[in-house]
């Protein structure tokens, strides 16, 4: 039985449907198992008795994306399941070159998430809970910061 030139035509678009499907599976499953992203806490400040901590943590998922701050708040012992007190998207960095994000406590229960510049901020409602005591939380944009 001979192909047509028209049946031929046919089944070469489908080999290339499904070759393209099968890369764009794949590619998608590789994205999904290798996250290309990286979550790195760079800095952890204590509060003035030293019973809490801040830690920045930035993600940086590559050149295609601006970096994202989560500011988290818990006891100066604790490693994990701190409490989230907000995010900067976009924060830039300044003429110096430091990080774009630093935390400065004003007292054991309030702190100040200072930046130079930012495209977009989110403080997370009535602020953070750490063992009983709530934590006040600002943004404060500053031109030398942090």
């Amino acid at each position: 039985m001979r192909f047509t030139e028209r049946a031929k035509k046919d089944l070469r678009a489908i080999a290339w449907m499904v070759g393209f499907l099968l890369v764009f599976l794949l590619s998608g499953a590789g994205y999904l198992y290798f996250n290309l992203c990286s979550d790195d806490a760079f800095s952890t400040t204590l509060s003035p008795s030293g019973k809490y901590k801040a830690t920045v943590t930035v993600r940086n998922c590559g050149a295609t994306t601006s970096h994202n701050y989560l500011v988290s708040i818990g006891e100066s012992g604790d490693t994990y399941f701190l409490e989230k007190a907000g995010w900067l998207y976009g924060a830039r960095r300044n003429a110096k070159g430091d990080w774009g994000v630093s935390v400065v406590w004003l007292s054991d229960n309030e702190v100040s998430v200072r930046y130079f510049d930012c495209h977009s901020l989110k403080l997370e409602d009535n602020g953070p809970v750490v063992a009983g005591q709530r934590i006040a939380v600002s943004f404060d944009q500053a031109l030398d910061a942090p």
